[in-house]
């Protein structure tokens, strides 16, 4: 999708993943505002085949830790025909909501 704006939730130990496939050089911008909880954030290559358990997600290491109150917004270029995905994770055991806006255009 290149653009999404929503509320997400993302509960205990669950991770969101939205995968992106690119072709050329395309710019983004994901914008992250933590309004309750803590949560792992990034941007990464990776294959919508792969795992989407929290443990292979975090091994990747491209992750951020946000706390409440917390804003953050990346911005960068997929480059060539891969295979990205954005990712929120929660290793906590509360839930964790933030505001997402994420927009990919050419």
């Amino acid at each position: 999708k290149p653009k999404v704006e929503k509320v997400q939730m993302v509960g205990a130990g669950q991770v969101f993943v939205e995968d992106i496939e690119v072709t050329g050089v395309v710019p983004y911008t994901l914008e992250i505002s933590v309004t309750d909880g803590d949560v792992l954030v990034g941007v990464m290559r990776r294959s919508p085949k792969g795992s989407r358990k929290i443990d292979a997600i975090k091994s990747a290491g491209e992750l951020e830790t946000l706390r409440k109150g917390d804003s953050k917004t990346p911005t960068g270029e997929f480059k060539h025909k891969e295979q990205w995905s954005w990712v929120l994770a929660n290793d906590t055991k509360k839930p964790a909501r933030l505001k997402v806006k994420f927009v990919a255009q050419p």
